[in-house]
């Protein structure tokens, strides 16, 4: 039997996936995951700049552990023209799909980004304070599972 996560990533490796679509419809997601399920995942919402070529306006990466329950954000950035549009929210709303349920944290918050997650914290009621990672993140290292997730992505950005 073939896991669906291993089928991904074969899927990934040969640029099989289309992106899919974003908050808008000149938006698109591009998810990424890593090899093993507590790997590190990426979001990046692209547009089409010009022709077929894409341009990355904003891009989030996490972590999920499903032993623990609890969802690890490192990382939430948006192009300064493209802020204040719904795009982390909405790419916050597409990481926690399959974990919707669980605890989630942030790493540190930048002074100017707290008010942004304390909305996030009161819509979903799910935390978003600032926190540890668990132990089993810890063990993978997110450093190690980036690397991962790029190897198996073929290297793509």
């Amino acid at each position: 039997m073939i896991r669906p996560h291993r089928l991904y990533f074969f899927l990934l490796k040969h640029d099989l996936l289309e992106p899919e679509f974003g908050p808008e419809p000149r938006i698109r997601w591009r998810p990424l995951v890593g090899p093993h399920p507590i790997d590190a995942r990426m979001i990046r919402a692209t547009v089409i700049v010009e022709g077929s070529v894409r341009r990355t306006i904003a891009e989030m990466s996490y972590q999920v552990c499903g032993t623990c329950r609890r969802g690890m954000i490192w990382k939430v950035a948006t192009e300064e023209e493209w802020r204040h549009q719904g795009i982390a929210a909405a790419m916050i709303e597409r990481g926690r799909r399959q974990a919707d349920r669980y605890v989630w944290r942030t790493s540190e918050q930048l002074p100017d980004a707290v008010p942004f997650w304390r909305k996030v914290a009161e819509r979903t009621g799910l935390g978003y304070e600032p926190g540890e990672e668990c132990k089993h993140m810890r063990r993978v290292g997110f450093i190690n599972a980036r690397d991962r997730l790029h190897l198996y992505s073929g290297g793509r950005d």
